[in-house]
């Protein structure tokens, strides 16, 4: 009878934490050992099982596929040795290839035990006018968390349970904040806060909350600054005053403040996809197929700089975004100094000058923030592209869906090169090819609109990528939609 094994994977120390965070959010890492380094690899264990050699296989190039994500950036595949060649997959179920489990003393107190002791210190009277029991309670708290220095983050819920309700009830609120400073204490945190996730509309109904405000935060302890009314623009005294946290993915810093803008770490592994975009710093002219060596990319919905960052780690000449929140702007000012990379600033109806020296700039700016409706990108991009080098990537990150800046995506693109709009979209997965094809056939009518008649451009879907389930049968997508004047790729794979 087959014997069940586990997937070891050994992985280039390069990309070691790229691919334990992809692991960790498919909750197919192994927590109970180490990463062990190995010479210039690192021997992870997951939980991913297979009965038989066959499964195995399947498995094996199941997971070669998610982890293409993580090749090294800014290199044709070409230039490259193979993505085979960077991974070794080896199914086994002797220890002696992974690490010892991890000692308790080693890392920090489960939650529950500190819940545990918390709960214990609580009179049994208590409990019995609460009407609950501390395994009750226990069974009710979360084991998941975020940590976000200098913030601890809890998932939507927690203490909303009847049975914590009615504890809350029957207890002195300070006993509380005992038990939120002794969490705080063991995570080496100092805030913490429950998750409440980002409101499609604005809580007054006043419209849709297009600033991606995180409405219903809900800090529990620590300091988060005052609460600055949205319809104010906040202060440079307000940006002191409020909370600041950061995380670190890929290699790449981001800074954002809570209470004002969101962060979802669930997109790490499309962050560590653009990472891999080979075509960033070299690629082919499609009409002369002559080496191009640099290009710029826009990013009309860049938030904190998700995926402007990611671009510049890429190889990017320069990025040109578009943000109307002024806390993320701020975050992402914040996020490119602690980068080391230089970032200009231009308010809405700010004077050209300030674009015009950013873009000549060629040592120090990388980025180039515009705090405005991103209705005005395309105007803008048309009046300084004779000074940048071709536009090649779009990035056009919004949902539900970003359908309304795709006619500007494609104005946006270089003219002569063409390139790759990257539409993110929540779609239903029954509905998913249907879509695609009137997303092309939108987008075609846009090229066709403002393409040029002698060189016609070819519109098609290279890739879909299924970044994360946003609901039931509705997966987070990103379409790769390439624009170009022939079929000549520029690597980005449609496996």
């Amino acid at each position: 009878m087959p014997s069940t094994k586990n997937l070891v994977i050994l992985v280039p120390e390069c990309h070691t934490q790229t691919v334990r965070a992809i692991l960790k959010i498919e909750n197919k890492i192994d927590r109970s050992t180490k990463i062990v380094r190995t010479g210039r690899f690192c021997t992870i264990r997951t939980l991913i099982q297979a009965h038989t050699e066959e499964e195995q296989s399947r498995l094996s190039h199941q997971w070669r596929l998610k982890l293409c994500s993580v090749q090294k950036p800014g290199f044709a595949r070409n230039e490259t040795k193979s993505q085979e060649d960077d991974f070794e997959f080896v199914w086994t179920s002797n220890d002696s290839l992974l690490g010892k489990p991890t000692s308790k003393s080693a890392r920090s107190p489960a939650i529950q035990d500190i819940l545990r002791k918390w709960l214990n210190g609580i009179p049994r009277s208590t409990y019995i006018s609460a009407e609950t029991t501390p395994e009750e309670l226990l069974q009710a708290f979360p084991t998941k968390y975020s940590i976000y220095p200098p913030l601890m983050l809890l998932p939507k819920g927690t203490f909303q349970q009847a049975s914590w309700k009615r504890l809350q009830g029957q207890i002195d609120p300070q006993e509380l904040q005992r038990l939120y400073s002794s969490i705080l204490d063991a995570f080496k945190a100092t805030h913490l806060a429950i998750e409440q996730g980002i409101p499609i509309d604005n809580l007054d109904e006043s419209g849709p909350n297009i600033l991606r405000h995180p409405l219903r935060l809900q800090p529990m302890h620590g300091d988060f600054g005052p609460l600055v009314a949205g319809v104010r623009r906040p202060t440079s005294d307000d940006f002191s005053a409020a909370l600041w946290v950061q995380c670190k993915q890929n290699g790449i810093i981001q800074i954002w403040a809570p209470l004002y803008t969101m962060f979802s770490k669930g997109n790490v592994t499309e962050k560590a996809r653009v990472l891999s975009f080979p075509n960033i710093s070299r690629f082919q002219d499609s009409r002369s197929g002559a080496p191009v060596t640099a290009s710029s990319v826009v990013d009309l919905y860049a938030g904190i700089g998700y995926f402007a960052f990611c671009y510049i780690r890429a190889g990017a000449d320069k990025v040109v975004c578009w943000e109307l929140n002024p806390w993320s702007v701020e975050g992402l000012r914040r996020g490119a100094a602690a980068n080391k990379w230089g970032v200009k600033m231009a308010m809405s109806g700010q004077d050209e000058d300030v674009t015009e020296k950013a873009v000549n700039d060629e040592i120090d700016t990388r980025l180039i923030v515009y705090q405005e409706d991103n209705r005005h990108a395309a105007d803008r991009i048309v009046g300084m592209r004779h000074q940048m080098s071709p536009i090649r990537h779009v990035n056009c990150g919004l949902l539900p869906s970003s359908e309304g800046v795709w006619e500007s995506a494609v104005r946006i693109l270089d003219p002569v090169k063409g390139g790759y709009i990257h539409v993110h979209e929540n779609i239903a997965l029954r509905q998913l090819d249907a879509r695609v094809e009137e997303i092309i056939r939108i987008i075609e009518t846009y090229a066709a609109r403002h393409g040029d008649e002698s060189y016609p451009f070819v519109v098609r879907c290279v890739h879909v990528e299924h970044v994360k389930s946003y609901s039931k049968g509705v997966d987070h997508c990103v379409l790769d939609i390439q624009i170009q004047h022939n079929l000549v790729t520029s690597g980005i794979s449609s496996t």
